[in-house]
């Protein structure tokens, strides 16, 4: 079954909620920044989201069959023995094994190209075992794997993706699906679902890549009714009731020491609250957000803790449009974003708390062109350029009289050539050689630029080794 009621909901607030983050910690240093959330904190202050972990969801239907029903055989007329179809240019199309009028032994279908499609094992015209269904064109790359008691599917069957990563595992007992797991691209469980007859049905959990549970769907008989998501400690974040696989009615959010963080109203999926307002553990306002009549967020605003703004941006048709600001403790502006058509653009700056500006980022269609940070009296302090929105050609690192302390080229994002680090006095100290990301040798100077040691080395480094994040 697909839901996909939550997904406009949690892209907006995604988009809103990593910009705002990548605005503050912008690889500037130096001022006051507002404390970030803690790790184990769900995303949103403000349970918009509150369906994000029913994205896991959308992929539960079974992927269809890459390849056809295997051809019939006319077996009551068939001798025992091998029987084998061809392609009209002769290669095998199907074999199969008869005994006594029946399928009795290994069947195989391939391809025109001669790729093995799929291999079935029969005990007097019942499937008994492991049947293997494969890739088409792909040589042996195995898409489904089924076992069989008596013509019944029985115990585990597991789905493939193209890559050959397992999706899915289905368990049956005579036939019938009791279970499905679903696995990530890192082979880690995403999900657990109980299935019964047929349909989803009792409480599917889904799970965070560490393995701890992040959510739980109730169903009945396929129809989603409550869900409920959770920290990492296992705590409760969220919980509302679903009507039509849609959130319906009262959504409530915690903190994960239990008390309330916020409401919002929902009718058959959609905000019907004009204002919403979340709180901190102790009471005090945290955030607030204004809808329009279709439920679609207008304006959010972020507090600290004394009650001081934090951030505040707009939205049209639910997209974020116009200035982002995000505020120091002191009230001083640290930074601002503007967006246009939900894409942030032009120059985003950074401040310190005395109000100098400590960087800024030329951003065109939401990728970095350029990224620059500011010693607090002015000078320059590092530039990085960016190609494709990754770093390419030189990024530089400075002493406050701007001296060059390092410089590294960039490639597409890869670091290449000879790394350098210098003294105040702009003496080598450190020279690195870099090709396509590897690091060849490493040499090391005196303070009067006397080589010290050199060692040869061969290791793949990233970029965030070598001082800078891409």
């Amino acid at each position: 079954m697909k839901l996909t009621f939550h997904k406009k909901d949690i892209a907006l607030l995604t988009i809103i909620l990593v910009l705002l983050i990548w605005v503050i910690r912008l690889n500037f240093s130096g001022g006051t920044r507002p404390s970030p959330p803690p790790a184990s904190a769900p995303k949103s202050e403000v349970p918009l989201g509150i369906l994000s972990s029913l994205d896991i969801l959308d992929r539960l239907s079974t992927a269809p069959s890459p390849v056809e029903t295997p051809p019939a055989l006319d077996v009551q007329k068939a001798k025992d023995g091998l029987h084998t179809e061809y392609y009209r240019h002769g290669a095998p199309k199907f074999q199969a094994e008869v005994k006594d009028g029946n399928l009795h032994g290994v069947r195989k279908w391939f391809s025109e190209s001669g790729n093995l499609l799929r291999e079935d094992t029969f005990e007097h015209g019942v499937l008994q075992g492991i049947s293997r269904i494969y890739q088409p064109e792909q040589l042996d790359k195995l898409w489904r794997e089924e076992s069989y008691r008596d013509g019944r599917q029985e115990g585990v069957t597991k789905v493939y993706s193209k890559e050959g990563k397992l999706q899915f595992e289905v368990l049956f007992q005579k036939g019938e699906p009791l279970e499905r797991k679903i696995y990530g691209p890192d082979k880690k469980l995403q999900a657990l679902q109980p299935i019964r007859g047929g349909r989803i049905h009792g409480l599917t959990k889904i799970f965070d890549p560490s393995g701890s549970l992040r959510a739980e769907v109730l169903y009945d008989r396929g129809t989603a009714l409550e869900h409920k998501e959770y920290y990492p400690s296992g705590k409760l974040y969220s919980q509302c009731a679903l009507r039509e696989d849609k959130p319906h009615g009262e959504v409530r959010a915690y903190h994960e020491t239990g008390e309330m963080m916020a409401k919002i109203h929902y009718e058959e999926g959609t905000i019907v609250d004009r204002e919403v307002q979340s709180f901190y553990p102790k009471g005090e306002r945290m955030a607030e957000l204004t809808f329009d009549d279709k439920g679609q967020l207008v304006q959010r605003k972020t507090y600290f803790q004394d009650g001081k703004l934090r951030s505040e941006e707009n939205f049209k048709e639910g997209r974020p449009e116009g200035l982002l600001k995000a505020y120091h403790p002191s009230g001083q502006i640290m930074s601002d974003l503007y967006f246009k058509n939900a894409v942030p653009t032009g120059m985003v700056r950074q401040f310190y708390e005395t109000g100098e500006l400590s960087g800024e980022v030329m951003v065109e269609d939401g990728k970095e062109v350029y990224r620059k940070s500011f010693y607090p009296d002015g000078p320059l302090k590092s530039e990085f350029q960016f190609k494709d929105g990754k770093l390419h050609g030189i990024a530089r690192d400075y002493w406050k009289d701007g001296t060059i302390v390092s410089d590294i080229v960039y490639d597409q994002g890869v670091p290449t050539g000879v790394v350098r680090q210098l003294s105040e006095t702009g003496v080598t100290m450190v020279e690195v050689q870099v090709d396509k990301g590897v690091v060849l040798s490493r040499k090391i100077y005196d303070p009067s630029g006397k080589l010290k040691s050199e060692e040869p080395l061969n290791h793949k480094i990233e970029p965030q080794h070598l001082g800078v994040k891409n």
